[in-house]
C-alpha cells in the first residue's frame, strides 16, 4: 500500500514537473481545457454546476458557480489531477437564481448577434449551438486573440453555464466575406 502511495505521489510530482518545464502550447493548453471539463462533468457533485476551465502556461484558472465550498474543493483536485503547474480557483459559491435561466435559442441568437456585431469577430467563421446552457463555439478565426474573444464574449453571457471551445486558429485564411485579390 506504501509502495502505491509512494509511486503515485512520485507520478503526481513528475506530471507537475513536465507541465512546468515544457509550457502548453496553444494545442496542448486546449487538450487540456478538454480533459478537465470533461472530468467535471463526469462527476456526480460538479456536472450540474457553471464551471469554465482555460488553461494558459501551464496555468488552470476555474471560474464559474458551484452549490458548496466542498464542490469548490472538488473542482480544484480534479483540475490539479490533470498535470497542469498550478490552478487559479475563481469559482463562486452560491446557486444560480431560477429567473436568470435563458433559452437556448435565445442565448444562441444572443452570441450570434454579438459576434456579428464585433469588429474582431464580425467576418470569422463561428458556429454556436447550446445545450442546456453549454455554448459549443465552432469554426475557425485567424488569431489566437479573436479565439479568446469569442470564449470571453460567450463566457459573460448571463445564462451561459459553461463554454466548449472548439475553435480552431488557422492564420492565413482570409474571413468569411472578404474579397479575394
Amino acid at each position: 500500500m506504501k509502495m502505491v502511495s509512494w509511486v503515485a505521489g512520485a507520478a503526481v510530482l513528475i506530471g507537475g514537473a513536465a507541465a512546468q518545464s515544457g509550457q502548453a502550447s496553444g494545442t496542448q493548453a486546449i487538450k487540456q481545457e478538454r480533459k478537465i471539463q470533461a472530468d467535471l462533468q463526469k462527476d456526480s457533485d460538479l456536472k450540474n454546476n457553471n464551471i469554465d476551465v482555460t488553461v494558459d502556461d501551464g496555468i488552470a484558472t476555474l471560474k464559474g458557480k458551484v452549490d458548496s465550498t466542498a464542490e469548490r474543493a472538488k473542482a480544484e483536485r480534479i483540475a490539479r489531477a490533470s498535470g497542469v503547474a498550478s490552478v487559479e480557483n475563481e469559482l463562486k459559491v452560491g446557486r444560480q437564481p431560477a429567473n436568470e435561466t435563458i433559452s437556448d435559442r435565445t442565448l444562441t441568437t444572443k452570441l450570434q448577434g454579438r459576434f456579428a456585431a464585433d469588429d474582431m469577430l464580425g467576418r470569422e467563421n463561428i458556429s454556436v449551438t447550446t445545450t442546456d446552457g453549454v455554448v459549443k463555439l465552432e469554426g475557425s478565426v485567424q488569431s489566437e486573440e479573436a479565439r479568446l474573444r469569442a470564449l470571453e464574449l460567450a463566457r459573460r453571457s448571463n445564462g451561459v453555464k459553461r463554454v466548449e471551445n472548439n475553435l480552431q486558429v488557422v492564420e492565413g485564411v482570409p474571413p468569411i466575406g472578404a474579397i479575394p485579390k
